[in-house]
């Protein structure tokens, strides 16, 4: 399974220094979620708006995209504890975070 995450900074934390720090923390979650098989962080650049000139397309800040072997990994990653350790030292940083898990 196949796990994607997109998260849009709030204004005022849409820094390179803390975009960068949090994306750290997401590849530190392998290390701390042992059924996370593999991962890929990316980080748009600051220099990029938020949003297309015709303000149709919003541009996010950060991707997760993270592969475990079964659907019940997946299932079971918001409850682990790395992931619960991310989402509370990120969560005021966010102004919102799409996800979506698919098999592949």
């Amino acid at each position: 399974m196949r796990h994607v995450s997109v998260f849009r900074f709030k204004p005022e934390y849409r820094t390179e220094e803390i975009v960068f720090r949090i994306a750290e923390q997401l590849r530190a979650l392998p290390e701390q979620v042992p059924t996370i098989l593999e991962s890929e962080i990316g980080v748009k650049p600051i220099q990029i708006p938020p949003e297309s000139p015709d303000g149709l397309v919003q541009f996010y800040d950060l991707i997760q995209i993270i592969t475990f072997a079964s659907s019940e990994d997946c299932a079971a990653y918001p409850a682990a504890e790395g992931h619960i350790r991310f989402v509370t030292a990120s969560g005021e940083y966010m102004d919102q975070v799409i996800g979506i898990d698919y098999p592949v």
